[in-house]
């Protein structure tokens, strides 16, 4: 018999908080609907950004009909669009990616990146800076 484990109320506190980081740390929709009149896809973020992409750019709904887009609903995390008359999903993380070109999206990680300080690195910078700073290049002497 297979052994069988025990969740109090605080393992389920702890659970609900994970799953809030999780979320908290992804972008993810609270709606989006489908503008037959110009062919368009409307999404809105939770931080109240929203943006409009061409329905026959997205290629997983590029053979679905404007009737069917007429079902396009937000998964229940947010994390994706679905339309369930064509058994079609995007997942929006890939789609908001994919207005960035590669390089675009590599000077944009980088430029984040550059950003980035650690404790030690910070407390280096701090202990250095008290000696005055990064020692100066010397000229290299011709032989």
């Amino acid at each position: 018999m297979a052994k069988t484990e025990h969740f109090d109320d605080a393992d389920l506190v702890r659970a609900i908080e994970a799953g809030r980081r999780r979320r908290a740390s992804r972008l993810h929709a609270v709606s989006a609907r489908y503008l037959a009149e110009d062919d368009l896809v409307e999404i809105v973020l939770d931080e109240g950004v929203m943006f409009r992409y061409p329905r026959a750019r997205i290629e997983e709904f590029a053979s679905v009909t404007a009737t069917q887009m007429q079902g396009l609903t937000v998964s229940p995390r947010g994390s994706a669009l679905e339309v369930d008359a064509a058994d079609a999903s995007v997942d929006i993380h890939g789609l908001l990616t994919s207005l960035l070109s590669p390089a675009e999206m590599a000077s944009e990680l980088a430029r984040h990146g550059r950003k980035t300080t650690s404790k030690g690195q910070a407390e280096a910078a701090r202990r250095n800076g008290q000696k005055g700073g990064r020692p100066r290049k010397l000229a290299a002497v011709a032989a």
